[in-house]
């Protein structure tokens, strides 16, 4: 596990969580993506969870760098990735911005179901059905 003031990065038996902790600016955010692409490449997860509820603002350079230099290397690691579950912040640009990244995805790994989210325990459930209990109304039965 990472863990530092902006970005925790966990490995879990199945699942790989990147979870934006805090304000990011452009050396962060490239760092992290960086960070995890080597957790990626190490750990071979089929399931990934990526939660930006609280990352702050990403900028359109960093979606641009993310698309055009960190993408395509981490697309060649992703033959095992079978999901992706994305939290997405409340910012309306920032919403977008992942909708175009996870668009790239999907047109160059056909393969990889992808789903968006507003509650990162309701990604967990859809990740990977019955290692989470079921979300109802925001609690757990």
């Amino acid at each position: 596990m990472l863990e530092d003031n902006y970005l925790r990065i966990e490995i879990h038996e199945a699942m790989l969580v990147m979870e934006w902790v805090g304000h990011i600016d452009t050396i962060d955010y490239r760092h992290g993506h960086q960070v995890f692409l080597k957790t990626i490449e190490e750990t071979k997860n089929s399931f990934w969870l990526l939660d930006y509820k609280r990352s702050g603002d990403i900028t359109y350079q960093n979606s641009e760098w993310t698309i055009n230099n960190w993408l395509p290397k981490a697309i060649q690691t992703m033959s095992r990735v079978e999901k992706i579950a994305v939290v997405v912040p409340d910012n309306i640009f920032n919403k977008i911005s992942l909708r175009i990244i996870t668009t790239h995805i999907a047109n160059e790994k056909s393969n990889a179901e992808i789903s968006f989210f507003n509650d990162t325990e309701e990604a967990k459930v859809w990740l990977i059905p019955g290692l989470y209990p079921a979300v109802i109304g925001g609690l757990a039965p």
